[in-house]
């Protein structure tokens, strides 16, 4: 109001700065003809943020490169940049200039990058103080994938990629989710991370894990397309020692992706039925020697227990097994193992649940076979309405979900 108080611009630089950084970059320069305190505020955001609102009813696609060229050369910004949320929707065929940008933010202090819609190839990125990096709906070329140079990488985020690589590395992200994203290469991707604690593959190929002795979380549901043998395997089936199974033909009898797993405390595990490069995974399954809590869905038991029974056998200090299971049609065969024949499982193994809408044959037979591994095992049937396809986080807070709806818990003493 004329004459009042203007306790805004009476706010610490800092303040400024920050609420200035929530802003799009367009209008956080346009608020130095506010005042004389805020006629190079702007200049000394801590977080970028570039909008398609920056230029839509601003000008052309130019202009923006313009005003971006300016803001990002040296001297155009005078304090440490620490976030940039960089969105190139509308200018996919004109953002030539993303990839410089890009890499002139991270040769600062940058440590949370954010970017959408653009391309990014060869060579790698480079940034000794980036944290974390997020990128969708991307295209990634090349070696850009290598973070080698960006050593203080924790957490990176990829959704609705379009990857034309064959590789993922770092030798310290700890935090890696994958999700949507689609890889255009010859041999089956593979994912180098050693330093890895929680891990989320969501709708993509399958790829070659390496060792992670770290990993204490994983989520993994490989596409439903998801090409999971080679074209050398007879009757559907993976050779085994080809690229295409392996990821570079020459890892012989390893597994592709459950080895990589071994060290996990938590796993979900959800497929469609028939993924055969688990059943091919199987053949060498590794000791998951630090598994305590198990989700799997109905790929474990769409043949016969087979698949369950050697996950179960080579996880010794398993303490909690849950079985979530769509209404589908039958695909359990009548058990015909000898009492004599089943393996054995972890002592520690004392708490199971089958998630189902109702229960059917297969829920039978399943309990059937469970009651035969001893009296110590609480197996409770939850029935639910609709069964979540989407990741059941709360698994790991040994919470039930508080959507799941009509449940019902039967306890059944083996």
């Amino acid at each position: 109001m004329p004459g009042g108080e203007d306790r805004i611009s009476a706010l610490p630089d800092g303040v400024l700065q920050h609420v200035l950084g929530f802003l799009p970059a367009h209008d956080a320069v346009q608020t130095s003809v506010l005042a004389g305190r805020w006629r190079h505020a702007w200049r000394s955001i801590r977080r970028l943020h570039l909008s398609p609102e920056d230029w839509w009813d601003r000008g052309s696609p130019e202009h923006l490169k313009n005003f971006f060229d300016a803001l990002l050369s040296p001297g155009g910004h005078d304090s440490i940049l620490e976030e940039a949320k960089l969105d190139f929707d509308g200018l996919v065929e004109d953002c030539a200039h993303a990839e410089v940008w890009i890499r002139r933010i991270l040769s600062g202090q940058a440590q949370v990058l954010d970017v959408s819609f653009a391309t990014l190839e060869n060579p790698p990125l480079v940034s000794r103080h980036l944290r974390k990096l997020e990128l969708t709906e991307m295209i990634l070329e090349g070696d850009v994938l290598d973070f080698a140079s960006c050593p203080a990488l924790e957490d990176l985020k990829m959704a609705d990629c379009r990857l034309y690589l064959d590789k993922i590395s770092s030798q310290s992200v700890k935090r890696l989710n994958i999700d949507s994203c689609y890889f255009f290469c010859d041999c089956r991707p593979s994912i180098s991370i050693p330093s890895l604690l929680w891990l989320l593959l969501d709708s993509c190929i399958v790829p070659f894990l390496g060792s992670m002795p770290s990993l204490e979380t994983a989520f993994v549901k490989p596409a439903a397309y998801s090409r999971d043998c080679c074209i050398r395997g007879a009757f559907k089936e993976c050779c085994g020692i080809c690229a295409e199974c392996t990821g570079d033909g020459d890892h012989g009898s390893r597994c592709v992706l459950l080895g990589g797993l071994a060290s996990v405390i938590h796993l979900e595990l959800v497929a469609e039925p028939g993924m055969l490069i688990f059943g091919r995974d199987l053949r060498w399954c590794p000791t998951f020697s630090n598994l305590k809590t198990l989700l799997l869905n109905e790929w474990c038991v769409a043949i016969d227990f087979r698949a369950l029974l050697c996950i179960l056998e080579h996880s010794p200090v398993l303490e909690k097994l849950i079985l979530r299971l769509s209404k589908r049609r039958e695909f359990i065969t009548v058990l015909s193992y000898p009492m004599e024949k089943l393996p054995a499982i972890s002592k520690h193994l004392n708490i199971v649940e089958i998630r189902c809408r109702d229960v059917d044959g297969r829920v039978c037979r399943i309990l059937k076979l469970l009651s035969r591994f001893g009296s110590a095992m609480q197996i409770s049937i939850k029935l639910v309405s609709q069964l979540s396809t989407c990741f059941s986080f709360e698994t790991w807070l040994w919470h039930f979900p508080a959507n799941d709806d009509d449940e019902c818990n039967i306890i059944v003493q083996g």
